[in-house]
């Protein structure tokens, strides 16, 4: 890349910080991490890539004449920032994962720390480098993984979203798995294979396809891969490479490698070729498919038990069709002053954007004489379609040396009665008893976690203290969560100040009322960020959301002078997005005057606000004399029991059916939404998972139809219910 002028390749903000920094001589260390939030693709993992280019970028990083003129044509940026630009060299650390990694969101993959004006003008081109071929090394382990140890080759480059994308991302293909590229560029500058032999314009461009053919095997005939698919792939392709394959190789004694097919019916025709080649005695040449691959297109080939050997990839890969976001971002974690590091945080109303604060280490946990990373307990999966492999075995005897606790769970048993009797064949890997389930109908599951969880240490006292509910009291400042819990003690265990932000950390608190135990977790209150002034309050808040994140129940408390807040109706959304049960607790009732309309008007006013959880229970109260304080503990035991309630799957499709018969789900072009089936998989919040034809059709409005009919039945006070919509062919 240092060939390429790459300086300028920065949001213009950078330079308009830099700038600033360096007018106020803002010389101090900092600390920034690259990370990322979610996996594309909803994977369990993903592959870092890019550091060899982020190196050399930062290696070459200068400013030209050429640069400092247009800067300083936008009348922006002071000659003293401009000449610092001009002899600019970066002078701080990297630490950094290596490529080929698995890595996992909210770690570190990149740690710079660099006088702050250096760190800050690297972050558009870490962030293109790292999003880019991490994306689409993520991508191509995906598909590596769903062939299943057969050859994957990148042939994406005519699809890549420019020169850069189709060189770098055949690079990031090679890290992530696959064994050669069609990019000549990438095979010449990384040294890695090129791979490629002829298109259809080849074969078109000769008077007969066995021309094409017969002269291609004599200008490459240690190269012999041939595209059977221009014409007719059975009829003609087929026939005529056999026919050059015994007139032109046979006779040299040189073997065909390998037929290709680039459309059709990939998995039919396979199983027809294959028979064909074994039957001109050419069993060991393979069949290499492409058209349009992807992880879930070769994973359903391979269920089809295709005949195929190897894959070519193109577009769906080198620009990662299915999720095209990697999602890295560069954050400010610390700065250095006199040798101190001060943590910094970026707070957010969404709890995944904030940001893990101050300098840290990722450490991985390998096994020396295996190599795999460790754990508690190993789930060894083999598919009872496949049957027993020579391979299955091989990773049985690498298992047994890893002195773990291994349990070998057979996949795919989605008909137990008819598969059984093929499960019994895995018996012969000495591994114990196979548990049979099946992951895409969700049978068996259950009962492997309950062998897995053998497996787990017991901690004394975690069983009793996980069935006492735990109540976490938050709310802005100053509305009184501690006073509440000090009332309910009879005694001043924490501090009660009128300053707002005295109590600073989540403080757990147990409590026994009628013999019923309960912990409080009393909490820093969440102030608005305009008025976060300290770093101290950036902590506050971020216990403030770990404390609701520990709860079962929360309760939010409200100032009833004040009246309710956005603010509040912020709080209340975290607990609500986190599917905690939720109490509003309006404090400081005696301190209003009242009438007989007074409280329907607070009511109207909550409901309001809070629009999105009209579920939560509210209840008027004052800490400070006690008046209907005690009453918290009833409403907390309903909501307690609520949160936990869980429903007989016959009674779920009674409701159900009822439903459907007095309001018909929606319908779209001719289609119509069916509910096949509806059952109740968790607790905590309640979770329901409803079977359907087409997902798609299952409008928001319906879900919130069924909901209410769920809360007429059975009530649901203070908790939120999840649905998670399933799609189920019809039976034929």
């Amino acid at each position: 890349m240092n060939e390429e002028k790459l300086e300028l390749i920065a949001d213009f903000y950078e330079f308009t910080m830099s700038n600033g920094y360096f007018i106020k001589n803002k010389k101090d260390m900092a600390y920034f991490d690259v990370f990322f939030r979610k996996v594309p693709d909803g994977g369990g993992y993903a592959i870092v890539a890019g550091l060899e280019q982020i190196i050399e970028f930062i290696q070459n990083l200068k400013f030209d004449k050429e640069d400092i003129e247009y800067l300083r044509k936008q009348n922006m940026f002071s000659e003293e920032y401009l000449n610092y630009l001009e002899n600019f060299k970066f002078t701080g650390d990297i630490w950094a994962i290596p490529e080929g990694t698995v890595v996992f969101p909210n770690e570190p993959l990149i740690t710079i720390k660099a006088p702050l004006i250096e760190a800050q003008l690297l972050e558009t081109m870490l962030l293109l480098i790292i999003n880019h071929q991490s994306l689409i090394a993520t991508k191509t382990a995906r598909i590596v993984n769903a062939a299943q140890g057969r050859p994957v080759m990148e042939f994406g480059a005519r699809r890549a979203h420019g020169v850069s994308a189709a060189i770098y991302g055949a690079r990031a293909a090679m890290i992530g798995g696959a064994v050669g590229t069609s990019c000549t560029a990438t095979s010449k500058k990384f040294n890695v294979p090129a791979s490629g032999t002829m298109a259809h314009s080849w074969i078109q461009s000769f008077d007969s396809e066995y021309e094409a053919f017969k002269t291609y095997a004599e200008i490459y005939p240690h190269n012999g891969t041939f595209l059977i698919d221009t014409y007719h792939t059975l009829q003609s392709g087929l026939p005529n490479a056999i026919k050059v394959f015994d007139e032109v190789l046979k006779p040299q004694g040189i073997r065909p490698i390998a037929v290709r097919l680039d459309s059709g019916d990939l998995a039919y025709l396979s199983k027809k070729i294959r028979k064909i080649l074994d039957e001109a005695g050419y069993s060991d040449c393979k069949i290499c498919a492409t058209n349009s691959l992807d992880e879930n297109l070769i994973n359903s080939l391979i269920e089809q038990e295709a005949k195929i050997d190897l894959f070519g990839v193109g577009e769906n890969l080198i620009t990662a069709k299915s999720d095209s976001v990697f999602g890295g971002v560069y954050k400010l974690v610390a700065m250095e002053k006199e040798g101190e590091i001060i943590p910094k945080i970026k707070i957010s109303e969404n709890v995944e954007k904030i940001t893990n604060p101050s300098f840290k280490k990722v450490y991985r946990f390998y096994c020396k004489d295996t190599n795999y990373a460790l754990a508690d307990v190993i789930l060894f999966m083999v598919d009872v379609r496949q049957g027993l492999q020579d391979s299955d075995s091989k990773v049985a005897d690498m298992l047994r040396r890893s002195n773990k606790p291994v349990l070998l769970i057979v996949n795919k048993v989605d008909n137990y009665e008819k598969l059984l009797p093929d499960v019994y064949e895995f018996y012969n890997l000495g591994m114990g008893d196979p548990i049979p389930i099946s992951a895409s109908g969700k049978q068996g599951v259950g009962d492997m976690l309950d062998e897995v969880v053998k497996f787990f240490p017991e901690r004394e006292g975690e069983e009793e203290e996980e069935e006492i509910p735990k109540i976490a009291i938050v709310g802005k400042p100053n509305v009184g969560k501690s006073s509440i819990i000090n009332k309910l003690l009879g005694e001043d265990r924490l501090i009660v100040s009128t300053i707002a932000g005295t109590t600073r950390d989540a403080v757990d608190t147990k409590v026994v009322f009628h013999g019923k135990e309960y912990i409080f977790i009393d909490t820093a209150g969440l102030r608005r960020k305009n008025k976060i002034k300290e770093e101290l309050e950036r902590y506050m808040i971020v216990r403030t959301v770990s404390a609701i994140e520990r709860a079962q129940i929360v309760v939010l408390v409200i100032d009833a002078v004040e009246g309710i807040t956005e603010q509040d109706a912020k709080i209340a959304g975290i607990a609500h997005e986190r599917g905690k049960g939720i109490i509003i607790g309006v404090n400081k009732w005696d301190a209003i005057e009242k009438d007989d309309k007074t409280i329907y008007k607070y009511m109207n006013r909550i409901k309001e606000v809070l629009a999105y959880m009209p579920y939560g229970e509210t209840i008027f109260f004052s800490a400070k004399t006690g008046q209907r304080l005690t009453k918290l503990y009833e409403l907390i035991d309903v909501v307690v029991e609520n949160h936990s309630l869980r429903i007989a799957t016959g009674v779920l499709n009674e409701i159900m059916s009822e439903a459907v018969a007095l309001q018909q789900p929606p319908s779209d072009r001719g289609r119509r939404l069916k509910l096949y089936y509806i059952t109740q998989v968790s607790v905590k919040p309640p979770t329901f998972v409803i079977f359907v034809n087409v997902k798609e059709l299952f409008h928001f409005s319906y879900v919130r139809y069924l909901e209410n009919k769920l809360r007429d039945a059975f009530g649901f006070r203070g908790t939120s219910l999840k649905f998670i919509i399933r799609e189920r062919k019809e039976s034929k």
